[in-house]
């Protein structure tokens, strides 16, 4: 709850809608593809109180799917209410929890709707779903993949995928629909390709 954050980001006249978490005092991790090539985006959730400004400060050079899709985010005042513990142990059939702000549950939100309608220390609720680890799979160039079944939508991307202690465990980054089959499938990228960014971003 203290460490997830909604990130928004502003562009012309809509606002795209994302997760980060933060892995240090200042620092946050979220998806390439939420950013985009933004320089500036806004923090908010429960825990930070008001709005607060945050800066893109490095990024993966695209966000193709099932490949390395990453975001640095400097937070520009203040620092973060809590941050994640990571691990990179998890096995096949772990229970593991996916926490963000999928705009399918975050729109009926009152407190969403007063956000966006101006009020700083509006927040909604942070969203929660528990699923296990289903595969353990390479995408890209060997990119380390989980597969699971804690339920994700737009606007969970960059969010935390933890396991049964809170450590960070992936990041979720994308959905694979088969409509044909009825199936759909969750996929977060694991932490020790993330530990890479963030490494050639030099920061800890």
């Amino acid at each position: 709850e203290n460490a997830t954050a909604l990130v928004l980001v502003p562009d012309n006249d809509k606002v795209g809608v994302g997760t980060g978490f933060f892995i240090a005092p200042n620092l946050m991790v979220t998806n390439r593809h939420v950013v985009e090539n933004k320089q500036r985006v806004l923090l908010a959730s429960s825990a930070l109180k008001t709005v607060r400004r945050a800066t893109v400060v490095h990024a993966t050079s695209n966000a193709d799917i099932g490949s390395p899709d990453f975001a640095l985010l400097r937070l520009e005042d203040g620092t973060a209410p809590g941050l994640l513990d990571t691990t990179r142990e998890i096995s096949k059939l772990a229970g593991v929890v996916a926490a963000g702000f999928p705009t399918v549950v975050v729109r009926s939100d009152e407190r969403f709707q007063r956000l966006v309608s101006g009020d700083l220390s509006a927040a909604p609720d942070l969203s929660l779903t528990q699923g296990a680890v289903q595969s353990l799979q390479s995408g890209a160039g060997g990119m380390p993949l989980i597969v699971h079944t804690a339920a994700i939508a737009k606007g969970n991307s960059g969010g935390p995928l933890v396991d049964a202690c809170g450590r960070l465990v992936g990041v979720n980054t994308f959905i694979s629909v088969d409509q044909t089959q009825s199936a759909r499938i969750q996929y977060a990228i694991r932490t020790q390709a993330m530990d890479a960014f963030l490494q050639g971003a030099g920061a800890q």
